[in-house]
């Protein structure tokens, strides 16, 4: 991300494009993870989740972890 954002300010341009592949496999690996946590199975209504079922709001994992992700 640190290097995006440095490209970003080098170039001066105003956004970047993520390619399409790469943004299904990251959340696919993001719903393999959350799926089987309590907030998204537990069988409760989660208000971590939209009105599609998906939970758009939690990381799985450890802060640090997000960081480097």
């Amino acid at each position: 991300m640190m290097d995006c954002l440095r490209l970003l300010s080098k170039t001066q341009a105003r956004a970047i494009d993520v390619k399409p592949g790469r943004q299904r496999a990251f959340n696919r690996r993001l719903r393999e993870r959350l799926d089987p946590l309590v907030w998204n199975a537990g069988g409760c209504r989660s208000w971590y989740l939209d009105e599609h079922g998906v939970n758009r709001t939690l990381w799985p994992g450890f802060t640090f972890e997000y960081l480097i992700y």
